[in-house]
């Protein structure tokens, strides 16, 4: 074998490797992309999330105000109502995402 046989060798390698590692560079762009596009998506619904909040808030303030004005004695209007029924509705809308909600100790836990 000649030093030139050698140098082909090593030159043939090299090219190789390069494509290897030029292949994987790509994979884990094209994987990178994927993710971030992922991320994107998940933080756009968070923000809708949020402004879908914001005005289910802003919209039971004034349903809040109202009856207040027409019906102070509402029991709607009492405190440990309220908490009873967010208590509830939080409870029953995780179990249909298939958590449990402890309604002592405020916990959640996947069911199983």
């Amino acid at each position: 074998m000649s030093w030139s046989d050698i140098q082909f060798g090593q030159q043939q390698g090299a090219r190789r490797a390069n494509q290897e590692n030029t292949q994987a560079i790509n994979q884990w762009e094209a994987y990178s992309n994927r993710l971030k596009g992922q991320l994107d998506s998940a933080d756009q619904e968070r923000a809708f999330v949020m402004a879908s909040l914001d005005a289910q808030t802003a919209m039971l303030r004034k349903v809040d105000a109202e009856l207040r004005r027409l019906d102070p004695n509402n029991p709607l209007l009492r405190e440990e109502t309220q908490r009873q029924v967010k208590t509830q509705v939080m409870a029953d809308t995780l179990a249909k995402s298939g958590y449990h909600y402890d309604t002592r100790t405020f916990r959640v836990s996947k069911i199983r």
